[in-house]
């Protein structure tokens, strides 16, 4: 085995110390807030979608509840109006969407996420530092928690190999208590569709028109409403289909909203399908029958292992590309329910 260079050995243990001073810094300062009774401001988050949902938001509302901490006094930095996701815990939001232009936000994103060589926010970038400047201009001086606290204090998951029965205690989960929302001209029942093209669905012939079948049948016993924004606000492409029973939404959001419309309109569904990713957690969380699809094994199948620990017996089904069993068992139930 070739030995790492000395220079390389030193960066190495220097980000370590500065990693784990932050996160020792980061616990004083939130204890610090709750006995002083100050504000506090979480964020920004600026990864992916279900390490927001199955780590970050579990690990908050744990600490938070710890130290007794009023959600008045908590204001979460996210994007797309995923505040609503906080709202058992956090009272208030600012939107980064509304700090700086959509284009912006990708741009920058993307700079960020080639400097740190990681989606992962372990360390304080200066992206990260000007959006804090941003919003700190709107709430007023607070105590700020950066992810990286959460990022430090629970990658034993990802990168080391640690039980999530080690881990899991630091969580807190609970279903989002969201309002159902079903888009304006559908009434009745109908499914939520989010089909977009990753590296566990690549965009191949054979994924799209496993797609159309899909929807084709699901069309058979509902409305489907096509979860498709329209919107550049990630590295995903998209995937869409005009049909009378397929009801598009791009026409109703921004980028500054476009997460909490979506997470409304789940809400008010009877089942969600859609690309296996983090937008998919969002089904159980809602408490939502969903149907998931994937064709490469993802890197990190804890994922799903904590999903499965954080919703039990939620109705969650993950399946390959092509089953067509899978889709018929979905299509019967959601035929059922409409029959009620």
């Amino acid at each position: 085995m070739t030995s790492r260079p000395p220079r390389e050995l030193a960066a190495a243990a220097w980000r370590e110390a500065v990693v784990q001073t932050s996160a020792r810094l980061a616990e004083r300062a939130l204890r610090r807030a709750a006995r002083a009774g100050a504000p506090l401001v979480l964020g920004p988050f600026l990864g992916e979608i279900g390490y927001e949902l199955e780590y970050w938001i579990p690990f908050m509302r744990r600490e938070l509840r710890r130290h007794g901490i009023d959600p008045g006094r908590v204001t979460v930095i996210t994007r797309g109006g995923a505040a609503l996701w906080y709202r058992d815990f956090a009272d208030h939001g600012v939107d980064i969407l509304e700090l700086v232009s959509a284009d912006d936000y990708l741009s920058q994103l993307e700079e960020r996420r080639a400097r740190a060589r990681d989606l992962k926010q372990l360390r304080t970038d200066l992206f990260d530092r000007e959006l804090t400047r941003l919003a700190l201009e709107r709430t007023g001086p607070a105590t700020v928690i950066h992810p990286s606290l959460m990022f430090e204090r629970l990658r034993g998951l990802w990168f080391k190999d640690v039980s999530p029965a080690q881990l899991l205690p630091r969580l807190e989960y609970q279903r989002l208590a969201v309002e159902p929302e079903p888009p304006d001209g559908v009434d009745g029942h109908y499914v939520a569709v989010k089909a977009y093209f990753n590296e566990c669905l690549p965009a191949t012939a054979e994924s799209r028109a496993f797609l159309r079948s899909v929807v084709g049948r699901l069309i058979e016993v509902t409305d489907v409403v096509l979860l498709s924004t329209g919107l550049l606000v990630d590295d995903h492409e998209e995937w869409a289909i005009n049909h009378e029973h397929v009801h598009q939404i791009d026409h109703l959001l921004r980028p500054e909203d476009n997460l909490a419309v979506q997470t409304r309109i789940i809400a008010a569904a009877n089942g969600l399908v859609a690309t296996y990713g983090g937008f998919s957690y969002l089904g159980p969380f809602l408490g939502v029958p969903t149907l998931t699809f994937y064709e490469v094994e993802q890197t990190v199948p804890v994922h799903l292992e904590v999903l499965r620990a954080a919703a039990p017996g939620a109705d969650y089904e993950r399946v390959r590309v092509g089953d067509i069993a899978a889709v018929e068992r979905f299509a019967s139930r959601i035929a059922g329910v409409a029959a009620r």
